[in-house]
């Protein structure tokens, strides 16, 4: 029996949960390039966010599985979640990279990109890293996205899938 909470969620659109995850995004966006400017850093922290992203988009799956009992279902809503989120994201960090130029310039991987790039300016050297890449990492996350949603309806499924096949190799 599912619980009531889950039952809940089940209502929730795929929109809504890109959009929130999307906002959580912003926010430690603003805490981690403004308020504290402590990047994570390429290993612990940035693999706990991936993981995190990837259930995320799982979860999403799940809802939607069980809220119409569809893995297409699932396939869409982890890729709509992903597309909303992270095209929040890349928003963000156009905004939050332009509006805190002074501050966001004075991380050590933009000195350093910027130094060893063709630039004049700072603002158009993560300008232009922001616009070249942004779209097609947003891509590649709406796919993942699908991946990760399918498979949370699939394991939404499974527990459907064995009691049946239980019942039928008991006949």
């Amino acid at each position: 029996m599912m619980h009531r909470g889950v039952d809940r969620l089940t209502q929730v659109s795929p929109a809504i949960l890109g959009f929130a995850l999307g906002f959580g995004g912003l926010v430690v966006i603003v805490l981690t390039n403004v308020i504290t400017t402590t990047l994570p850093d390429g290993n612990g922290e940035m693999a706990i966010i991936l993981c995190l992203l990837l259930l995320y988009f799982g979860a999403a799956g799940y809802l939607a599985v069980r809220r119409t009992g569809s893995i297409l279902h699932a396939v869409v809503s982890g890729a709509i979640v992903a597309l909303i989120a992270m095209a929040m994201a890349w928003l963000a960090f156009l905004v939050v990279d332009n509006l805190f130029l002074a501050i966001v310039s004075q991380q050590a991987d933009k000195i350093y990109g910027f130094q060893h790039s063709h630039f004049h300016s700072m603002r158009d050297y993560i300008n232009a890293g922001l616009l070249n890449t942004g779209p097609f990492l947003v891509g590649v996350s709406t796919v993942i996205g699908a991946v990760c949603g399918g498979i949370g309806g699939l394991l939404a499924v499974a527990p459907v899938v064995h009691r049946r096949l239980r019942h039928r190799m008991a006949r």
